[in-house]
């Protein structure tokens, strides 16, 4: 309940400075309707934001194992990474486009919003993938590693786990490593 409450607050004093960037014309309503209309439609868009995030998981999951299924370990996996990243590219990018369409009080065409939503989609796809390559390290030898730990990461303890292409080849090529050492 907290963390709605919190995001919501979030989501109203972005609607605040997004009403600087797209002013309304004509006088400004301030009432405790139009408070309680900010903060429901805020608290909508956290629910669609994370609606959209969760769809954006699935998504890439499922063209993941559609890739590995189709492609296995040949080197056309890579079609697989660039429709992942394209398709969690354009989710994030609506998602944040979105909340540029629908936060501020003024109208707001979808192109103004698209050209908002697509910076933010960027920085945030990037971000995620810079933190799934952490997650998949080079492999270490087995001097520098005492004879009972093994890194493993998340992804890799399970076989069955949904991971990129590249990352599912990091974690082949650790095995391999560690096999042979």
């Amino acid at each position: 309940m907290l963390l709605a409450v919190s995001a919501s607050a979030t989501f109203s004093s972005l609607n605040m400075a997004l009403n600087i960037v797209w002013p309304i014309s004509g006088e400004p309503r301030s009432s405790i309707m139009t408070m309680v209309r900010v903060r429901l439609v805020s608290f909508g868009l956290v629910l669609g934001v994370a609606f959209l995030l969760i769809v954006s998981l699935v998504l890439e999951t499922a063209i993941q194992a559609a890739c590995m299924w189709l492609f296995g370990d040949s080197p056309f996996v890579v079609i697989g990474d660039i429709v992942q990243l394209v398709a969690g590219l354009l989710v994030l990018s609506v998602a944040f486009g979105a909340l540029m369409k629908f936060l501020p009080d003024a109208p707001v065409e979808w192109r103004d919003a698209m050209v908002g939503g697509v910076p933010p989609g960027s920085r945030a796809k990037i971000g995620s993938m810079l933190a799934a390559s952490t997650r998949t390290a080079a492999p270490v030898k087995a001097a520098e590693v005492a004879p009972t730990v093994v890194p493993v990461s998340p992804a890799s303890a399970r076989s069955d786990a949904p991971v990129s292409a590249a990352a599912r080849r990091s974690i082949n090529a650790r095995a391999e490593h560690t096999q042979h050492s």
